[in-house]
């Protein structure tokens, strides 16, 4: 499971993300605020797959349990995944 309290995950997602859009476009960055604009997308867009994935895993582990609080929590996602499915 990711670990909240170690970055370098995120890190590695964002220049990843970062040098993939960039070499994609092939295209030459010309511009600090061009670089920094970049950087922010790539962020943002490591953060929200960071969050997709460590949802779906406490969902996984919801799911799983035996506790009846995280049972009725998975069991409340899973009637809002089935009533919204788009």
């Amino acid at each position: 499971m990711f670990s909240f309290s170690n970055p370098c995950i995120i890190i590695c997602l964002i220049l990843r993300l970062f040098f993939v859009a960039k070499f994609d476009q092939d295209g030459l960055i010309e511009s600090y605020q061009e670089l920094q604009s970049s950087i922010e997308m790539a962020q943002a867009i490591a953060d929200i797959k960071f969050t997709y994935v460590v949802s779906c895993q406490v969902y996984g582990m919801q799911k799983t349990s035996k506790d009846s609080k995280d049972k009725s929590r998975y069991q409340n996602i899973l009637n809002l995944m089935i009533m919204y499915r788009n």
